[in-house]
């Protein structure tokens, strides 16, 4: 590419083609001496460029590490609202369930005129069937109900193989059992409360009110199949806790006997647990 050339000695300027760039002769205005030193000019001229490159590359990844730590930051940032989401969809799903189970239990009292027992007998008077069982028409299951064989024990090889086919109402997202057969929810059981044991309570029965009255409670990680007639913890079961016990932080779910579901803290004492278990104890109780 032709060059302006100035000479040194006249000022006079001159295009020189790129075939005389770095040739020495003679000046065509004053005969002096010159070289055309072009090919210097332009090296010259070029390293600027790869300077401008190297700066550009420097500051895009000074921008990208950057971008990087902010990214890092913010996701820090949210992670507490994201598992705060969370929560609050396992917590709603969990209510959910209980509030399932009680419509389901209230279908059976409309269709029996009592709620179920919290199990049927074998004949030497031992738990033989539950009444997680016995709901599972008014809870949508009847097909599993259908395969159910109540000569059976619950345990029978034939029985035993429903339980795999645990209803999604009986377990609750925080439970570290979820992906087991064993349920997250037990009747409150007991002569004075909502599932006496063989016998069905009445509605009228239950004058305390219902709506003040728990009849099931959340119990996670009670290794209880759900097919098992079972509601409390038995000796060497190895269950952590007893119940009511859950895995959410603002305390545990109770299924109310009006089919309503309430969040009880954890700090309720014992007692007033059992006060708003019974059914008749007259005391003057409500949910906290």
């Amino acid at each position: 590419m032709p060059v302006n050339f100035i000479c040194p000695h006249c000022g006079a300027q001159t295009l020189v083609a790129d075939q005389f760039i770095g040739r020495t002769g003679a000046c065509a205005s004053c005969g002096q001496p010159i070289t055309v030193h072009g090919a210097h000019s332009a090296a010259v001229a070029a390293a600027p460029s790869k300077s401008s490159a190297l700066m550009i590359a420097l500051i895009l990844g000074g921008v990208i590490v950057i971008l990087l730590i902010c990214m890092g930051a913010l996701a820090m940032l949210l992670l507490p609202a994201v598992n705060a989401a969370r929560e609050a969809g396992r917590k709603a799903q969990c209510q959910n369930n209980l509030r399932q189970i009680g419509v389901a239990l209230h279908s059976y009292q409309a269709q029996h005129d009592c709620f179920p027992p919290a199990y049927i007998p074998d004949e030497d008077g031992q738990p033989m069937h539950s009444w997680r069982v016995l709901i599972l028409p008014q809870l949508g299951y009847q097909h599993v109900y259908d395969q159910y064989d109540f000569d059976e024990p619950w345990d029978s090889p034939a029985n035993m193989a429903l339980a795999d086919q645990m209803p999604q109402e009986y377990t609750c997202p925080t439970d570290a059992d979820q992906f087991t057969n064993h349920t997250s929810y037990v009747a409150a059981v007991g002569p004075d409360r909502m599932f006496p044991g063989a016998n069905a309570r009445r509605l009228p029965e239950v004058t305390d009110g219902l709506s003040n009255t728990i009849a099931v409670m959340e119990y996670s990680g009670s290794q209880i199949n759900w097919l098992e007639p079972r509601d409390e913890p038995t000796a060497g079961s190895g269950a952590a806790n007893s119940p009511p016990f859950s895995n959410h932080p603002s305390g545990w779910h109770a299924l109310m006997g009006d089919a309503s579901v309430q969040t009880i803290p954890d700090i309720t004492s014992s007692q007033r647990v059992d006060a708003l278990m019974t059914v008749d104890g007259g005391e003057a109780v409500v949910v906290p």
